[in-house]
């Protein structure tokens, strides 16, 4: 079964040794070898991941949020967990208390290429003038940009902030901003599954839950 994922600490990544590991990696591959398969996991950005479900190369996705339109190629499950989201600005910044209020004081915001964002967090990126948009790698570096005033918000979960490797500026050194709570999904590609070979893995996911 191949699974397109990408490095997302800590949820599911590659350690120093190359195994694919973290709480959702783990969770997948329980749910998997109780319905007797294997998972093989494939790094790739989540854009080149959604083409994969689509024409059928990737059989499996994790983190999924909803999106109607993609019902067209691909299954859903039951939500597995709830993720918060937020923007993340200096703690001595007061210009902003709201993320409408960020878009409206012309404040400069910081986005990683490639991110899974949720739809919230696009239209807040979408309401923003070119001008106002920093694009980058790395969650690390925007940290750095927030640090060093380049940037004056980025948007994250609190998990992946608290497990960046930048840690000279921590959860302590910012305000958070709630854009979002989102319900994730596991997507499975319609090219290679029916609704019949879908519902073993629904009924074992309703023991396996990880945060219920």
């Amino acid at each position: 079964m191949k699974i397109g994922f990408e490095d997302e600490v800590p949820f599911h990544f590659q350690n120093s040794d190359g195994a694919v590991v973290g709480r959702d990696a783990e969770h997948l591959r329980q749910l998997l070898e109780s319905v007797n398969c294997r998972a093989n996991f494939v790094l790739m950005p989540w854009s080149r991941t959604l083409i994969g479900l689509k024409t059928g190369q990737i059989d499996m996705a994790m983190g999924a949020s909803f999106v109607s339109k993609r019902t067209e190629y691909l299954w859903y499950s039951r939500p597995y967990k709830t993720l918060d989201h937020y923007l993340f600005v200096s703690k001595h910044d007061n210009r902003a208390k709201t993320a409408d209020e960020f878009v409206e004081a012309g404040l400069r915001l910081g986005i990683v290429i490639g991110w899974h964002y949720t739809a919230k967090f696009r239209d807040m990126i979408e309401a923003l003038p070119r001008e106002q948009l920093e694009t980058v790698e790395t969650q690390d570096q925007l940290i750095q940009m927030l640090e060093r005033g380049r940037i004056d918000g980025f948007l994250s979960n609190g998990f992946s902030f608290a497990s960046s490797e930048k840690l000279t500026f921590t959860l302590q050194d910012v305000r958070s901003i709630e854009i979002d709570r989102t319900p994730l999904h596991y997507v499975m590609s319609k090219n290679n599954w029916s609704e019949d070979t879908m519902l073993p893995i629904r009924q074992k996911q309703k023991f396996l839950d990880l945060y219920e």
